[in-house]
């Protein structure tokens, strides 16, 4: 009789470790979930390299002895700018795994550059689908991945032919094509004649705290002409814009003045891409 109470109490005391154990991991706490770390991000992917990805975390605020996996799922909203699988980006496995004795998993999304826009962020909204019997996790939590794409900027490549397709400059507006050469300074640039014979125009790539790279001109004589009474003009002007990295596209705003009498006029946008 004695022998059997000894085992009953053996029996109980197992059962109850059993039962902690598994309160432990089946998440019988409801505060104990899983949630993605962060609500979005920036994913610069790169164009030419080999490969861009991103790892996107999930967490719990507990620390399981088995492992635990979840099955991650795409929101499709049907708004403009919204990424395509496969075509701006992959997810080489849609499930996501918080190894045993870990509160942090995560899973991959490979950017492909190709399709992807340089002026404009595209996004994709990920969200927790599914998670094993008896786990909670937070499905309204939605983790939103903004991809950019973005190309390298190597000042050594920026010499070449450049056109301007519709000048706003010259007076007949038709297409001017001129050549570009490395200035004096390591950031500048000349452009060859672009407005008038002998008249070259120094600008610069400066990069802003963004990352961006804009150009600018500091106020230099921009062409000699004539005007409507055949009076030789001396053309001046100053310049701001921005370089696009993979488009090969300058946006150069250009506000001219005559020289001497200090009066601007109206600013003007040059539009002028790289074509050699």
């Amino acid at each position: 009789m004695c022998i059997v109470r000894k085992f009953g109490w053996l029996l109980a005391l197992l059962f109850m470790v059993t039962a902690c154990e598994e309160k432990e991991y089946l998440y019988s706490d409801p505060t104990d979930f899983v949630a993605f770390n962060e609500t979005n991000a920036l994913f610069s992917v790169v164009d030419d390299k080999e490969k861009n990805e991103i790892e996107i975390t999930v967490s719990s605020p507990i620390v399981s002895s088995v492992e635990r996996e979840y099955i991650i799922g795409i929101t499709l909203t049907g708004a403009d700018g919204e990424a395509v699988e496969n075509k701006h980006y992959k997810i080489p496995s849609n499930t996501v795994v918080i190894p045993a004795g870990e509160r942090i998993g995560s899973f991959k999304v490979i950017g492909i550059p190709d399709y992807l826009s340089s002026e404009e962020d595209m996004f994709v909204n990920f969200t927790l689908v599914s998670a094993s019997a008896g786990e909670i996790a937070n499905f309204n939590n939605v983790f939103t991945l903004y991809l950019s794409r973005v190309c390298e900027f190597k000042m050594d490549e920026m010499p070449g032919t450049y056109e301007i397709e519709s000048s706003s400059v010259v007076a007949s507006g038709g297409k001017i094509t001129f050549e570009v050469v490395r200035g004096q300074g390591s950031n500048e640039l000349l452009l060859l004649q672009p407005y008038a014979p002998g008249v070259d125009l120094t600008i610069k790539i400066v990069q802003d705290i963004t990352g961006a790279y804009t150009v600018v001109m500091d106020d230099q004589l921009l062409a000699i002409g004539k005007n409507g009474s055949s009076e030789l003009v001396r053309m001046w002007a100053r310049g701001t814009g921005t370089w696009n990295t993979c488009t090969k596209i300058m946006k150069l705003v250009l506000t001219p003045h005559q020289e001497g009498d200090g009066i601007e006029y109206m600013p003007v946008t040059e539009i002028i891409k790289k074509v050699e």
